[in-house]
């Protein structure tokens, strides 16, 4: 099982224009829709949001030659909660795991477990991950990052195994969901070296802005689809510093 944290930012327009509409599937899983009852006044504008997050995925697909792969469903029904403890429970039996292993981070916020699209309550978003769930359209984000993930998947003919090392795929979900926090904290690496050793780092914080930042470096040297044919080969990032 993948659980990944979902640090976002500013929602931006499509950078193709006006956003596409999303695909049908997506329209049919937005039926489906399950909110709590404390939110439950909401539930058509957390649509709307999972709408925004599609338009994202699209555009940033469609930039890559990716569109097909994108118009693959990749879950079946959307629920959202407003408590972390339960989400996180509910990945666990959607896994068949034991009910008593730990939160793998506290700032989990969202996830696709089992063909289930799963994410917080707005208000659940900020007191996990306060500093980047008040962002303007952090939600949407939140969704596109889980999207693209599985976008990444789909575009490896659902290889999840070659999706390359952390660092790598974290990354791009980063950017092809338009985080810009590597951006707004100044990080722009000047080398292959720097940028891998920045994203070997265990220990200073920031990693997705880190990992992102990285990436941002290697896509100059070639393309993102090159980068994604290659990620799962032992010498990746003996190739990313010969660039």
């Amino acid at each position: 099982m993948r659980v990944w944290l979902c640090a976002l930012t500013v929602l931006t327009a499509c950078a193709h224009g006006k956003s596409a509409a999303p695909a049908t599937w997506v329209e049919a899983r937005l039926a489906k829709l399950k909110v709590p009852a404390s939110v439950a006044a909401e539930r058509f504008e957390y649509a709307d949001r999972v709408r925004q997050a599609y338009d994202l995925l699209d555009a940033f697909a469609a930039a890559q030659g990716w569109r097909k792969e994108a118009a693959i469903p990749t879950f079946e029904s959307i629920e959202l909660f407003d408590e972390q403890a339960a989400m996180w429970r509910r990945m666990l039996e959607l896994n068949a795991l034991p009910l008593s292993t730990p939160l793998p981070t506290p700032g989990l916020a969202a996830g696709i477990e089992r063909g289930v699209l799963l994410a917080l309550t707005q208000a659940e978003y900020e007191r996990v991950a306060p500093t980047y769930a008040v962002l303007p359209g952090a939600w949407s984000r939140l969704v596109a990052h889980e999207l693209t993930h599985r976008l990444h998947v789909n575009v490896l003919d659902g290889r999840e195994d070659a999706m390359g090392p952390q660092w790598f795929f974290e990354a791009l979900a980063t950017l092809g969901s338009g985080q810009d926090f590597d951006v707004a904290l100044g990080l722009e690496y000047r080398s292959a070296t720097e940028a891998l050793e920045s994203a070997h780092d265990t220990k200073s914080p920031h990693a997705y802005a880190r990992w992102a930042a990285a990436l941002r470096f290697f896509a100059t040297k070639t393309t993102l689809d090159e980068l994604v044919a290659r990620a799962a080969s032992p010498d990746f990032e003996a190739w990313l510093t010969a660039r």
